[in-house]
């Protein structure tokens, strides 16, 4: 071989690995921001059944009413930290 061809040959190897590489990242970072989005909504599901159960126990005093306006709150916060996401994959499902 001559050297044009084995330069040729190396850089066309280190593009491809390089490349390579990318998809691997991108690979892990859809990874990664799944699992996140899964667990956010677990946390989100959590917080809702909380919510409900904090009304269900709504008796009218002052307690049980901090109680159903720190639940809406934790459920809120909960479904704030995937509704960018949710917003992104179905924008019909968030109002604006």
């Amino acid at each position: 071989m001559n050297k044009k061809t084995l330069t040729i040959s190396a850089l066309l190897a280190c593009f491809f690995l390089a490349v390579g590489f990318k998809e691997n990242e991108a690979a892990l970072a859809l990874q990664k921001t799944t699992k996140q989005f899964h667990t956010d909504l677990n946390l989100t599901t959590t917080a809702i059944a909380n919510m409900k159960a904090a009304i269900v126990r709504l008796d009218g005093s002052t307690a049980s009413e901090l109680a159903v306006q720190e639940a809406v709150t934790n459920a809120r916060m909960a479904y704030k930290k995937s509704e960018f996401l949710i917003a992104y994959l179905d924008g019909f499902a968030v109002k604006k």
